[in-house]
């Protein structure tokens, strides 16, 4: 299979990004690997906030970082 060396791969290829905000469900999937990859920074968290607010700061974080969070 031959390719054009001067085509960037389709995931440098704008018009192939998400154009629609996070769903819950995948806030939640980024909520929750965090907390198994970072679990020192959510011990943190919870500490100083319990778990339920800890949660609720990891999601709006998570949702501010989204580019597409005001495209509804």
């Amino acid at each position: 299979m031959e390719t054009d060396k001067n085509e960037d791969p389709a995931w440098l290829n704008s018009k192939n990004d998400r154009k629609t905000p996070y769903t819950d469900e995948e806030i939640e999937y980024f909520v929750n690997d965090f907390i198994q990859e970072f679990p020192e920074h959510y011990n943190e968290l919870v500490k100083n906030d319990g778990p339920i607010i800890a949660r609720l700061i990891l999601r709006d974080r998570f949702k501010a970082k989204d580019e597409n969070r005001n495209q509804i």
